[in-house]
């Protein structure tokens, strides 16, 4: 018996805890730089709060369950565990559920990227029937951007205003002009 409790004690010091600090040093960034930084972080914050709100109800599904229930009774660990396997499949808390409604939030947020440049396209026809735009190189875009830049969709973006202008029967056309030769490339006049 007192062999028992001495191994005990020893354990019990082994789990000191040693002094330990967080050092946090800004990052040196540009302000273009420190932009996108905070879209994407933005961006990954909303997703992984949303991912988590859902798996949250989920879990509090599978928790009200009955076959949790039968579960936390069981005494057996084969029947135990095929009872947890059940109300986690019943109520879709797994991965590849999970990774379903990932891919229903990209879904979503495609469908109102199109309708928000839907919208913008109706607003650019209404103006005017000659539209002049500058033959953009979307490797370069996604260089300088990175894949952000499928966000913004400007390839998209006019693709839909060609489709809309072609389907309210206007008689304006699109004018794709080589960016190369261009005065005062980059900038825009109001």
């Amino acid at each position: 018996m007192p062999l028992s409790s001495s191994t005990s004690k020893t354990k019990k010091t082994s789990k000191c805890k040693t002094p330990s600090f967080v050092c946090e040093i800004p990052l040196q960034v540009t302000r273009h730089q420190e932009r996108i930084l905070e879209t994407r972080f933005e961006a990954g914050r909303q997703l992984y709060n949303a991912l988590l709100g859902e798996a949250t109800k989920r879990l509090a599904l599978v928790r009200q369950s009955i076959w949790f229930a039968l579960a936390k009774k069981s005494t057996d660990k084969k029947e135990r565990q095929a009872h947890f396997a059940a109300a986690r499949q019943a109520h879709g808390f797994s991965a590849y559920a999970l990774e379903a409604v990932l891919r229903e939030l990209y879904r979503r947020e495609t469908a109102h990227r199109k309708t928000l440049h839907g919208q913008l396209a109706n607003q650019v026809i209404a103006i005017g029937t000659q539209i002049n735009t500058e033959k953009l190189s979307y490797k370069a875009l996604q260089k300088m951007y990175g894949r952000s830049i499928g966000v913004r969709a400007p390839k998209l973006f006019l693709t839909i205003l060609n489709k809309v202008q072609h389907s309210q029967h206007r008689f304006g056309f699109l004018i794709v002009m080589p960016s190369t030769g261009l005065k005062n490339k980059g900038r825009t006049h109001y």
